[in-house]
């Protein structure tokens, strides 16, 4: 149902996902963020909303969760190999956030880490997050 030139926005809440289609031009994504920023204002929303960017063919199982059903058959980002990597970053690159840092080798992991481990011992990790 989703058009890839299109955004779309998912209210959850306490967070806002704004799904970007794969062709979007990046005048319309930043519009996309505008309105989501201009929602959260209009609904007396708190200034902490979490405004979380998805692009299609990597949405994350936290977004997915939010759907009775999800299609069969649809990237996840997390089996879209080397030109599914190369391509968000172009992507990203396009819209002028620095990509530095970031190696094509280290998947981004959408599970949470256990933060106490067996001894008691507080792991303290951190994942990516694009919020636009």
């Amino acid at each position: 149902m989703l058009e890839n030139n299109k955004c779309y926005l998912l209210d959850c809440g306490a967070e806002i996902f704004i799904w970007v289609g794969r062709v979007t031009q990046v005048d319309e994504r930043k519009a996309a963020s505008k309105v989501a920023e201009d929602f959260i204002i209009s609904q007396n929303r708190p200034k902490t909303t979490r405004i979380t960017q998805v692009i299609q063919g990597y949405e994350t199982h936290s977004y997915k969760s939010n759907f009775e059903s999800w299609p069969v058959g649809t990237a996840t980002g997390t089996s879209g190999g080397e030109e599914g990597r190369g391509k968000v970053a172009a992507l990203l690159k396009q819209q002028g956030i620095d990509i530095k840092g970031l190696s094509k080798g280290s998947p981004l992991n959408d599970e949470v880490p256990p933060l106490l481990e067996g001894g008691g011992k507080l792991e303290v990790s951190y994942s990516l997050l694009l919020i636009l």
